[in-house]
């Protein structure tokens, strides 16, 4: 039922971190990763910020064995500079307990091998975080025959703000999500993507000033309906101006928060994707979106059936109804459409429901009915 509500990417993959715990170590390109960051960092909910929890892990080498690393210094930092430190047993095992819930980044140190910065983690109130950590071995430079003898001397890890990059904000977030699907065109050469990245430097540009003015319009709006009211004798001004004042810090709130689910489909970006590109590839590029959009829909439309066949225990004759139902109503579907409204898109014609036992109708009402509710 939580996917089922699921209405934004920020949700599902906050849902896949927190809830799941799909680790994302050595999966994406760095532009993914910072796009992945602003989606786990932005919109916190209230129940993360919180409490507190533990955070606990392995740190082993990088070898196939895996070799457990002892005395490895583990600081946990805060996005507000609080810094959290311990060590790591004979078993390369560490845990620290008693972390305000919140965002941090895990920073590990030990002579002998390469530093790792910025490993991100998000406390959430009462949670048992298992956060497993590699070290590569390093080298160490013989710059003096004595040097084998003599143990160097160990240096001491200063923490400051710029060792862990920091969340990234709604331009960084854009501008990390433009270059992730620039990505995906393969290699190009220099003239190419010096195009791609000053085209994608004006539609961010462009998606920010169209959301600020879109801000600036609903709030425009809201005052004219305010005054309406209050001239009406509907309001007084004291309590008009307090609800205004509520609207506009939650929609600067919002619009502070990352959303640019639709910026690569801009079309000053898309053009230029059609001109750098050969015949061959850009024919190539366009079957591949076309293709990835029909698997997203298809994936949601699934899910709605499962839902369905989780809480009504489906036959076959019913479950290959509703399947052949989805294939006539994917069509209506706007993309990006989150389950729950293509579920009552799917459901907004009562023969859907004719196919039900009266059991399952009860339980329909039961279970889907609150959901509904929601939606009014």
């Amino acid at each position: 039922m939580s996917i089922l509500r699921i209405s934004s990417p920020r949700a599902a993959a906050q849902l896949v971190h927190h809830r799941l715990k799909i680790p994302m170590d050595g999966l994406l390109s760095k532009a993914q990763s910072k796009v992945w960051l602003g989606l786990m960092t932005a919109d916190m909910p209230k129940e993360i910020m919180a409490g507190g929890g533990t955070v606990r892990g392995t740190i082993t080498d990088t070898t196939p064995a895996q070799n457990p690393i002892e005395g490895v210094e583990v600081k946990i930092v805060g996005v507000n500079g609080t810094a959290f430190t311990t060590t790591t047993d004979a078993n390369g095992d560490y845990v620290r307990a008693g972390l305000p819930a919140g965002r941090y980044f895990i920073n590990i140190f030990k002579d002998g091998y390469g530093d790792r910065l910025g490993k991100p983690v998000t406390i959430v109130k009462g949670g048992d975080h298992f956060v497993p950590l590699k070290m590569l071995k390093t080298r160490r430079k013989v710059e003096n025959v004595f040097d084998l003898f003599v143990p160097r001397k160990t240096i001491e890890k200063k923490q400051t703000e710029t060792d862990t990059p920091g969340p990234p904000d709604a331009k960084q977030f854009a501008e990390a999500k433009l270059q992730a699907h620039t990505e995906l065109l393969g290699p190009l050469d220099e003239r190419a993507s010096q195009r791609l990245a000053l085209a994608a430097k004006g539609v961010v540009q462009q998606h920010f000033e169209a959301r600020d003015d879109g801000r600036e319009k609903t709030i425009q709006r809201l005052e004219t309906r305010f005054m309406e009211k209050i001239e009406a004798g509907e309001m007084t001004r004291e309590l008009a101006l307090g609800v205004l004042e509520t609207i506009k810090k939650n929609l600067s709130d919002k619009n502070s928060v990352i959303d640019a689910s639709g910026i690569t489909a801009h079309r000053l970006y898309q053009q230029t994707i059609k001109d750098v590109l050969s015949e061959e590839a850009y024919a190539q590029y366009s079957a591949h979106q076309a293709e990835r959009r029909a698997w997203r829909r298809q994936a949601l439309w699934d899910l709605v059936v499962a839902c369905m066949d989780t809480q009504l225990l489906l036959d076959n004759t019913q479950r290959e109804h509703l399947e052949t139902a989805v294939e006539v109503f994917a069509p209506l579907s706007r993309r990006n459409s989150p389950p729950i409204s293509m579920f009552f898109l799917l459901f907004q014609r009562q023969r859907n429901l004719e196919i039900l036992t009266p059991w399952q109708q009860g339980e329909f009402k039961r279970v889907f009915g609150p959901i509904a509710l929601e939606r009014k």
